[in-house]
């Protein structure tokens, strides 16, 4: 996957209905929704806790 060079906020953020399903981040320890092909430092995107609802994708 190739990804831009920099950061800019907002970043890889798809636009309209969005996932509920999540994974985690080996970068920044964080959760970050499956469709978010952005970098982790985006604020917006980083969870600490999985959302109500939510299903918690192992990619193992």
């Amino acid at each position: 996957m190739l990804y831009g060079i920099g950061f800019f906020k907002g970043a890889g953020i798809p636009s309209g209905q969005r996932v509920n399903t999540f994974a985690d981040c080996g970068c920044c320890g964080a959760l970050h929704r499956t469709d978010f092909a952005g970098d982790c430092r985006e604020d917006s995107e980083r969870f600490y806790e999985l959302p109500a609802g939510a299903d918690l994708v192992d990619d193992e």
